[in-house]
């Protein structure tokens, strides 16, 4: 019951005081839970922070890794973003400084489409002998749907282990080196945050409509995870998303661009638009250079455009005469 207004004032003034106990009271239990429950944790916490520090140096606004078991990202599609996903609200969360380094290398796109068309393994594969089951002989154990399917389900009860973030944040995507533990199976991974999902996940329609042409043209592709926890990552966010495929190869700006580079460079252009897809952001850092197959691999198809014309009807390019002067690459490149 209010009190009457001749002792309002008294009243406020011993509910204010009520009020203001409660609070040191609530302070003083936090402060006591604090130092008996999180004192010993304290140093560990800060010693653990540190020793995961030394993996990574931040440059630039970059994610750079500090070991040498990792290569530099040759995937980046520009510098790196500073919006953050910060919708995801999921408490299952893994933060990139949780990272354990992994020892295989990436699959070669040899071993990635003979498991995608039910071939045999590629001999030349460093993950080969892992590959291998008595019972299966020189034939892969799994096909590439059982792979992704088996990634999903991996990454979903583990982030902590097979997941190495590569560094070179773009600004749809971030480059990860996956394993599926099982069978030593390595791949490169575009992860990504539920905010651009819709954006990148369009390039896996794409492999698709290129898909005589992967492991030549362009990379061996595989398919898509959506994962059950989120993988955070500085610069790039909430990743809950990824594309997998195989490993390119070296930018071809790492490159000595020799004929016969610009030569595969240019075929690699032209089957890709004779199948009807204009890949409308042609630039080098979307160009590699894969050393096992010695030719041009394109690579983000999230901006191109499909060709409504018919096969035959689609303008075909010039054919150079042999005495025709090669331009720069890059001279060429923004000519495309």
């Amino acid at each position: 019951m209010m009190p009457d207004s001749t002792d309002y004032e008294a009243w406020f003034m011993q509910a204010e005081e009520v009020r203001k106990q409660a609070e040191d009271d609530t302070s003083q239990a936090v402060e006591h839970m604090r130092e008996k429950n999180f004192e010993t944790r304290d140093h560990a916490c800060k010693s653990d922070a540190q020793a995961h520090l030394r993996i990574w140096e931040k440059t630039s606004g970059h994610i750079v890794p500090g070991s040498e078991d990792h290569p530099n990202s040759v995937l980046g599609e520009g510098p790196s973003g500073s919006n953050h996903d910060s919708s995801q609200s999921n408490p299952q969360t893994f933060r990139a400084d949780q990272y354990r380094p992994h020892i295989y290398g990436f699959c070669t796109q040899s071993c990635l489409l003979g498991l995608q068309q039910g071939g045999i393994l590629d001999i030349h594969c460093p993950n080969v002998k892992f590959h291998q089951h008595e019972d299966q002989g020189n034939q892969h154990p799994i096909s590439a749907q059982d792979l992704v399917q088996i990634l999903e389900q991996q990454l979903g009860e583990d982030l902590d282990q097979g997941v190495t973030p590569m560094g070179g944040c773009g600004s749809y995507a971030a480059p990860f080196k996956v394993t599926c533990i099982a069978y030593g199976y390595t791949v490169f991974a575009k992860g990504t945050t539920s905010r651009r999902w819709k954006r990148v996940s369009r390039e896996a329609v794409i492999y698709r409509i290129l898909q005589r042409l992967q492991g030549s043209a362009v990379p061996v592709f595989l398919g898509k995870i959506n994962l059950a926890m989120t993988y955070f990552l500085h610069g790039a966010g909430a990743i809950r998303h990824m594309l997998l495929m195989g490993w390119g190869g070296e930018n071809i700006e790492n490159v000595q661009c020799d004929r016969t580079v610009q030569g595969a460079v240019s075929q690699a252009k032209e089957e890709i638009l004779s199948l009807g897809v204009l890949h409308q952001d042609l630039r080098s850092a979307h160009i590699l250079w894969n050393t096992e197959l010695q030719k041009a691999l394109i690579i983000d198809f999230r901006r191109c455009k499909l060709d409504p014309l018919p096969r035959h009807m689609r303008p075909q390019p010039p054919k150079r005469q042999p005495h025709e002067l090669e331009l720069p690459l890059t001279k060429r490149l923004r000519n495309a």
